[in-house]
């Protein structure tokens, strides 16, 4: 019997045809995927069903399954991605694929080779990993990084080879081999690389070109997505600009007006803030030059006085630059990256003052 170890398809279900016609495989044959079947391509719910439907074919948890996992409990915010596929599965069957990725473990012993989605770390006997290292996710990289300094894969000290997938390490949709023992298979099939194959027990790749790069095409066709990913008080100007002037993407009306509106309220706010530290600036350089002393002073030492007198308070970088003459609307744009940042200092500003 053969077995098919096959790297992330993410949603690629066209690649995931070509590459089991071109391994030929037979009926007895088995197909094991090294996770994040879903996310990113066209067809998340066709490689899903494949894998939970099709005899002799299994797969690990990738990162993808686990965002989508903790994104549907709303344990964490779903990134364009988990939304993407939550509308391609449809809100009456997105449950289904949930309650199946929930199914899938975080890793496969074969007698070939042990299958993970993306890291291993070493020392440690494999049913005593971590699961944010076996999947992959920051907490677990972050945790490989503090505690190691070379790479997992020249640490790798499992009795038997690893397979894993989760970053093209090549960079160029190349499948990465590390001293014969670790066997890295993800080629970025949904960026439109290549999707490889690893053939057992002859550890014998195979690989087809992507059909195009899935992602970008995505990204396009579900652009009324794309911030729904991110809260409206998290989005630059210029990311709420970019959408708010863009003519061919389907954004929702709703979703222009709501981004418009806090555009405005951000503008407004910058005017309220520029008026009020402009206007109190004023009247401290006024009770300043009342001493005579003070024009005389160097400039730090003016600095210096002109701090004393302002005292503590969260705008002293805006009366200084005021005091420089480099105070202006634009500048305080660049200093807010955020609208909801001006809308939030401007709401602290007395209204009386």
């Amino acid at each position: 019997m053969k077995r098919l170890i096959v790297g992330d398809i993410q949603g690629c279900y066209g690649e995931l045809l070509d590459l089991l016609q071109k391994a030929g495989l037979s009926p007895d044959d088995e197909i094991i995927s090294v996770g994040d079947i879903v996310d990113r391509g066209p067809d998340s719910p066709a490689v899903l069903q494949f894998f939970r439907d099709t005899p002799n074919a299994r797969s690990v948890m990738g990162n993808h399954e686990r965002k989508n996992i903790r994104s549907f409990r709303r344990e964490v915010l779903p990134a364009l991605s988990q939304l993407i596929t939550r509308r391609q599965f449809t809100e009456q069957h997105y449950p289904e694929a949930i309650a199946f990725m929930r199914t899938l473990p975080v890793f496969i012993d074969l007698p070939e080779a042990w299958i993970v989605h993306a890291a291993y770390e070493p020392g440690i006997p494999m049913d005593m990993q971590k699961e944010n290292v076996l999947l992959g996710v920051m907490s677990g990289e972050e945790h490989l990084k503090q505690n190691y300094s070379r790479p997992w894969q020249d640490l790798y000290d499992g009795e038997k080879p690893l397979i894993a997938g989760h970053h093209d390490y090549s960079g160029k949709g190349e499948p990465v081999v590390f001293r014969d023992r670790v066997f890295c298979i993800d080629t970025g099939c949904c960026f439109g690389k290549r999707l490889t194959g690893l053939l057992l027990p002859e550890f014998r790749f195979i690989s087809i070109a992507a059909r195009t790069d899935h992602w970008s095409e995505m990204k396009r066709k579900h652009a009324d997505l794309r911030y729904q990913a991110v809260p409206d008080e998290l989005l630059s100007w210029e990311a709420m600009e970019e959408i708010l002037h863009e003519k061919n993407e389907p954004v929702t009306t709703e979703l222009r007006l709501r981004l418009q509106t806090a555009v405005t309220a951000g503008e407004e706010a910058l005017d309220q803030i520029l008026a009020y530290v402009t206007r109190k600036h004023a009247n401290l350089m006024q009770n300043l030059l009342e001493d005579a002393s003070y024009g005389s002073m160097p400039v730090e030492a003016q600095g210096r006085r002109y701090a004393m007198t302002l005292g503590e308070t969260r705008l002293a970088s805006l009366f200084h630059a005021a005091r420089k003459g480099k105070l202006t609307r634009q500048s305080l744009r660049l200093r807010f990256r955020k609208p909801a940042d001006a809308i939030e200092l401007a709401k602290a500003i007395p209204q009386d003052g």
